[in-house]
């Protein structure tokens, strides 16, 4: 959409004491859905009437799928 780079905002967040690291966006994270044990989680449907990220978006979702919710604590994450 030929907007500017966002400039100083890294630089800015950490003076007022945040971390910062760069990250590798070359592919997002991908786990095996037949590994997942469904009946843990809680299930989130999409939305109804769906809309589009742009005012350029021209074609409808024709199928949608769930998300699931699922929640840890210190043991699962910390202790392994």
């Amino acid at each position: 959409m030929v907007e500017k780079a966002a400039t100083g905002i890294t630089e800015q967040l950490v003076s007022l004491g945040f971390q910062s690291d760069r990250l590798e966006n070359r592919n997002t994270p991908r786990i095996d859905g037949r590994s997942l044990d469904y009946s843990k989680m809680e299930e989130q449907p999409g939305d109804e009437d769906v809309v589009g990220f742009s005012s350029l978006t021209q074609s409808r979702i024709k199928e949608q799928r769930s998300c699931w919710i699922t929640y840890t604590n210190h043991k699962f994450v910390h202790d392994i």
